[in-house]
């Protein structure tokens, strides 16, 4: 099948599209089989052809990448006929400015798709280039190339090496109704085309197919004015516009580029589940694909003006989220300027450099206290600046502000007593043996006899009884006190952090 410009309704009834099941598979070969065409009972027959995992792999990507091209440029080609009447010419725009882009910056191919991803829009060489990026974005372990027919004026992406074996996969997004198929299947390409540039195999890249959906978009009135400004003498209105493309280039109404549509293949993936895979479309894809064609979902006829219909609520879901896209920040790094943050110099440190100067810093206001409200014996408050506990001070301030002598509170031990200094033992004191326990000893004799009599043995003579406990035990001497004074006043001059501190 050839290039057509041969502009033809659906032939199939609308039965076979309305049966209120989205996941239905409407027979495409029965929509687009027209009576026109020649030899349209022997080309379309079924057909079923095994495939190998690689090949099974490659239909599922292109299949994939196909339906997202549909959604990531859904204003259409600017040479194909439906999309410029459902648009009104704005297709014919888009695909102008993109290009004049393209050209001027000199952009290759990734880039170029990305520009037709911003534009919304783009004929078969630059829906060919999104579907080329989505592919290698999966991560597939094949290599992705960009092909041009020597014999039509069209452009495809592959997905193989078509020079090493004739199993490759074609996707081509361009024709109304295309989908996914093997290289021997299509009909528009050639025998020898020519590979403009191909993408080695590299890891899964889904950040990418994020881009191309969500990015920010041109809007309609940059859009508008852009055209006017670069071709003043093409017409601003839309209509007039249609109207001069369909006199001087009226465009193409290529519906597929399928030798059979009958054909299926199966097979079993990469991951070892058997798939089939065929050139019909689900019934929500379907309709999903009139609507852009400006085509009733239901009845199949074209719109009112050939326009897409806007009271569908696909169009009103799509709008509103193109809303909600249209508030959130873009996700990519060449069409948004980088964020920057506001620089502020940090405090200047110290001669040490290791500590911040305190003049940095701001200074509270303190109001003075009211007369009425000061005790008697204690001076009011007054403004004068009190440095926060834990802030440094500078050389500036140290000459300014001496520093005062720090008041502790009296040391007392457990006895009462008051020191100046700290009361601990020195450490060759505190290590030396222990005294002789003055108290008697009781024999073994006396100690058999009993409790009572062994209480009353052993107990000290008075002298000793303030440094005996009430058993008498030996624990209770008066070096054992005194060191247990002295680490009694270490607590209460180092308290811990349970203590308020």
């Amino acid at each position: 099948m050839a290039l057509t410009t041969q502009l033809l309704p659906l032939a199939g009834s609308p039965s076979l599209y309305n049966t209120g099941d989205p996941n239905h598979r409407v027979p495409i070969h029965k929509v687009l089989t027209h009576s026109a065409i020649a030899s349209v009972s022997i080309r379309h027959r079924d057909s079923v052809k095994n495939v190998s995992h690689r090949e099974m792999d490659a239909l599922l990507v292109a299949n994939q990448a196909i339906e997202d091209t549909w959604q990531i440029l859904n204003r259409g080609s600017a040479n194909q006929q439906r999309h410029l009447l459902s648009t009104e010419a704005d297709s014919f725009k888009r695909t102008t400015l993109l290009r004049a882009e393209n050209e001027q910056h000199g952009n290759g191919p990734a880039d170029a798709a990305r520009t037709a991803a911003r534009f919304a829009a783009g004929n078969c060489g630059e829906m060919a280039a999104v579907c080329a990026l989505l592919a290698t974005s999966t991560g597939i372990n094949q290599p992705v190339s960009l092909l041009s027919s020597t014999v039509h004026d069209h452009a495809v992406a592959e997905i193989g090496d078509h020079r090493i074996t004739d199993k490759t996969i074609i996707v081509d997004a361009w024709p109304e109704f295309g989908r996914a198929i093997r290289r021997k299947d299509f009909t528009l390409l050639g025998e020898r085309p020519n590979i403009q540039h191909t993408y080695a195999p590299q890891p899964a890249q889904p950040q990418e197919r994020m881009r191309l959906l969500y990015d920010d978009k041109v809007s309609q009135k940059q859009i508008d004015t852009d055209f006017a400004t670069l071709y003043p003498r093409m017409p601003k209105d839309g209509k007039k516009l249609l109207q001069e493309l369909q006199r001087t280039a009226p465009g193409y109404a290529q519906q597929h580029g399928a030798k059979n549509l009958n054909v299926r293949y199966q097979g079993e993936n990469s991951q070892g589940i058997f798939r089939q895979v065929d050139l019909n479309l689900t019934e929500s894809q379907f309709k999903q694909r009139m609507i852009q064609l400006g085509l009733d979902p239901k009845s199949g006829k074209p719109t009112p003006g050939n326009r897409r219909p806007h009271n569908s609520p696909m169009d009103a879901m799509k709008r509103a989220i193109r809303k909600v896209r249209a508030r959130t920040a873009s996700m990519s790094a060449a069409t948004q300027l980088p964020i920057t943050v506001p620089w502020t110099a940090p405090p200047r440190p110290m001669a040490d450099g290791t500590r911040w100067a305190a003049e940095q810093l701001p200074r509270p206001f303190i109001p003075p206290m009211p007369a009425e409200f000061s005790r008697p014996g204690i001076p009011p408050m007054t403004t004068e600046y009190v440095r926060p506990r834990y802030t440094s001070t500078t050389a500036a301030d140290s000459a300014r502000r001496p520093a005062q002598p720090r008041v502790r509170a009296p040391l007392v031990d457990s006895r009462g007593r008051t020191a100046d200094t700290d009361m601990r033992m020195p450490r060759e004191e505190r290590r030396r043996a222990p005294s002789a326990d003055p108290r008697p000893r009781a024999s073994t004799a006396t100690a058999a006899r009993g409790r009572d009599d062994y209480r009353s043995a052993v107990r000290p003579p008075a002298e000793t009884a303030r440094h005996a406990s009430r058993e008498g035990h030996r624990m209770a001497t008066a070096a054992r006190r005194e060191h247990a004074d002295s680490f009694i006043l270490t607590m209460r001059r180092f308290p811990t952090r349970n203590d308020g501190y």
